[in-house]
């Protein structure tokens, strides 16, 4: 950071409005614009040579690749992925093993998202894999039940604990007694059947 540092802006012609570290550990600077970070760019890298990487920073967002064959390597994966778009090779891909088969973990630009998920899937090998964006869980508010805040953000009032097996109000999960059989006939008492209109009938004939 030290060779970083005195490197004269002035000289580069460039404003630097702030740095800061990265969760990843790195360096983040932040500048006037496309040419200032291009001019900075180069710069580190003349000062630092092959001692540090020097990118810009673009919007990403994670994918799952699914039934990843289990008998390829993780290099072997990554080269195949690189064959479908190069910009796999400057990304850092998970694979791992869970109860729905072998998977693949990674961050891209969100262009190359765009490119996965338009294309459903990727040949890996011999197999094409299933390929969609990483969708997060909604947060939820055990507080009010509601979702997208959670309890120590929420502004409602809190709802009585009820029991998610039978929904007594009564007593919690852990306490209840209630057979499947008895949870599914509450369940059912809950919601009003649909009323059945007779229609009407014209009176007998007289005599």
């Amino acid at each position: 950071m030290r060779k970083v540092t005195a490197i004269d802006l002035n000289t580069l012609g460039v404003a630097v409005k702030g740095a800061k570290r990265s969760r990843a550990g790195g360096i983040i600077i932040e500048v006037g614009g496309k040419d200032d970070a291009d001019r900075l760019a180069e710069g580190i890298r003349e000062v630092v040579g092959a001692a540090a990487a020097v990118r810009r920073p673009t919007r990403s967002t994670p994918i799952l690749i699914l039934d990843v064959p289990t008998w390829m390597e993780e290099a072997e994966v990554v080269s195949h992925l690189v064959n479908f778009d190069s910009s796999f090779g400057d990304c850092h891909i998970r694979v791992a093993d869970n109860q729905g088969g072998r998977t693949a973990f990674c961050r891209v630009p969100m262009m190359v998202a765009s490119k996965v998920a338009g294309a459903g899937r990727i040949r890996i090998g011999w197999a094409m894999c299933r390929a969609k964006l990483f969708e997060k869980k909604e947060r939820a508010c055990y507080k009010c039940q509601g979702t997208g805040h959670v309890a120590a953000a929420c502004n409602s009032e809190a709802k009585p604990k009820a029991c998610f097996k039978c929904k007594s109000l009564k007593h919690l999960a852990r306490e209840c007694t209630a057979s499947p059989r008895e949870e599914k006939k509450r369940t059912r008492s809950r919601t009003p059947a649909p009323h059945r209109q007779e229609p009407e009938r014209d009176p007998p004939p007289d005599g």
